[in-house]
């Protein structure tokens, strides 16, 4: 069997042209994507590894910082301690010293700071209080509510007499009657009202309708400056300011009585 060396060359030929093309095209590509990859991989690493020396370094200053505030605490707390005995020892020794007349000034000084304590107490809390019945009573104020307070105001002003009433009809005759109400009156309301302002003022009454949602129950008339009205709002001040009076009375009094 004799040897086809044209055959053998052109396979020869083709394999060496398989291995140069696999180590163009496959190989090198394979080894530099692989070359790469333990490049990223080793910056990873590092990188973890760094972050980890830097983690125990923060942990390590942490747990030296939580050291010392531990001894600076336990030194500031004797301290406290030592400064609180020492205090007290010479508290002890000078009101031994001072005998009883020290302790009737120190009872006299912390009366006064109660008291002056106690009216601070209610003037903070009567506004509060004058607040919630304020709100109670915006919460309660209905369209009948307010109707009937228009009505007891205008019977009021009709029940005026003498100079009260020559000045209200001066009032009356005013360029205009601004009327205040917390909401919208009914049309029988506001006919109501013009009707008692004309009896009152024996003459036509220019007036207009302003609605302000800060009051919260009643009525008041305004023109040029002058005022007529009933309004919770202007009672709830009132009683605050009493209830604050007789509470500085009533303090005022205890005080005195202690001072004796």
């Amino acid at each position: 069997m004799s040897i086809d060396w044209v055959t053998v060359s052109a396979q020869i030929l083709n394999f060496l042209v398989l291995i140069w093309l696999l180590n163009k095209l496959l190989y090198k590509p394979v080894l530099k994507v692989i070359s790469e990859r333990e490049a990223f991989v080793r910056t990873n690493l590092q990188n973890a590894e760094a972050l980890k020396q830097e983690a125990d370094q923060l942990r390590v200053e942490v747990a030296r910082d939580r050291d010392k505030l531990e001894a600076t605490r336990d030194d500031l707390l004797q301290k406290a301690r030592d400064e609180v005995t020492r205090l007290e020892r010479e508290g002890r020794h000078k009101a031994r010293e001072a005998g009883l007349d020290e302790q009737k000034q120190w009872q006299d000084t912390l009366a006064i700071r109660k008291h002056e304590m106690s009216k601070a107490i209610a003037a903070r809390t009567t506004p509060l209080v004058i607040a919630s019945a304020q709100k109670c009573l915006s919460d309660l104020a209905t369209e009948d509510v307010q109707d009937a307070t228009i009505r007891r105001f205008l019977k009021a002003l009709q029940s005026l007499s003498g100079e009260d009433r020559t000045r209200l009809a001066t009032f009356l005759s005013s360029d205009e009657i601004n009327i205040v109400l917390p909401r919208t009156p009914k049309a029988s309301v506001l006919k109501t009202i013009r009707s008692a302002l004309r009896d009152i003022a024996q003459t036509a009454v220019n007036t207009k309708i302003v609605i302000d949602g800060k009051l919260t129950l009643g009525i008041v008339l305004k023109s040029n400056n002058q005022t007529y009205d009933w309004t919770v709002d202007r009672y709830l001040e009132g009683l605050e300011q009493n209830v604050l009076n007789e509470l500085n009375q009533t303090l005022s009094s205890q005080a005195g009585v202690k001072q004796l």
